[in-house]
């Protein structure tokens, strides 16, 4: 079973060598391996042992290698919260004022994603730091995505009504504020 995995570290191996277009092929390459193994579970493990390498990338030069990253961060932080969550948050909200729309669209999209398992984790972990730390990266990315309710992409402006959506699903009212 273990083949498909070996592929996708192979694959990020290459990535960390090449630049450029070439990075992009490689990382896309990598996410469609993950994406297809049928064991969630252990393409979720495989990503959380990356994390220090797909951490590197978050300031590549191509939005599209960075719009990898904060999708890879997101699964990670969603299969180990009280590990990835504070970092996933941090790269999301840094992608949210990307100039690039497709970057800011998934970024929006990624906070939606993390938000309920980022409640949880802060309302749950007995880790005080941890607790205010996700509070604080969330509610950062909340008030930057909330901003681009007048982006000029409609595909931004529909992620952030998405996430306003879920936003009041989720959120008790005394959380609102």
């Amino acid at each position: 079973q273990g083949a498909p995995m070996e592929s996708v570290k192979a694959l990020l191996q290459r990535a960390v060598a090449a630049k450029g277009l070439a990075r992009v092929t490689l990382l896309e390459n990598m996410v469609r391996a993950l994406r297809k193994n049928p064991d969630r579970a252990e393409s979720d493990r495989t990503i959380c042992k990356m994390v220090p390498t797909i951490w590197n990338f978050q300031y590549d030069e191509l939005a599209r290698v960075r719009k990898i990253v904060v999708f890879l961060m997101e699964r990670a932080a969603l299969c180990n919260p009280s590990g990835f969550m504070p970092q996933a948050l941090n790269v999301a909200t840094q992608g949210i004022n990307d100039i690039d729309p497709a970057l800011c669209e998934r970024s929006i999209v990624s906070i939606s994603q993390l938000l309920p398992r980022a409640l949880q984790a802060a309302s749950t972990t007995t880790d005080q730091k941890l607790s205010r730390e996700i509070w604080e990266r969330f509610e950062l990315a909340k008030e930057r995505a909330l901003n681009h309710i007048d982006h000029e992409a409609t595909n931004v402006r529909n992620a952030v009504i998405a996430f306003m959506g879920k936003l009041v699903r989720i959120l008790t009212p005394s959380q609102r504020q």
